[in-house]
């Protein structure tokens, strides 16, 4: 291979696919501001009650701010599935009352 370099960016391993987002605060922001009527409405469907689907919807938002993921991607997909799992963890508690 003649006059190939190879890019000095190449890393070997699964560290080489993640990637760090540059503005996180913005790219929250946005996450939140596109996201949060969407979870809210999924959350509704699982609980059934506004109320509880928007303080599941903001603990979940919550979360991910306070504690963001280091390596994860699909940021989305884990505020959905924090999301459901408060809606859940609520309904348990009203029906253990």
């Amino acid at each position: 291979m003649s006059g190939v370099k190879p890019a000095c960016n190449q890393a070997a391993g699964p560290a080489a696919s993640i990637t760090v987002p540059e503005q996180p605060r913005q790219d929250f922001n946005t996450l939140f501001t596109n996201g949060y009527r969407r979870l809210a409405r999924l959350l509704y469907r699982v609980t059934g009650d506004t109320g509880r689907a928007e303080e599941a919807a903001s603990e979940a938002f919550w979360r991910l701010h306070s504690k963001p993921p280091a390596a994860e991607t699909n940021l989305e997909g884990r505020l959905y599935r924090t999301g459901v799992r408060l809606a859940l963890d609520q309904l348990k508690g009203a029906y253990a009352s």
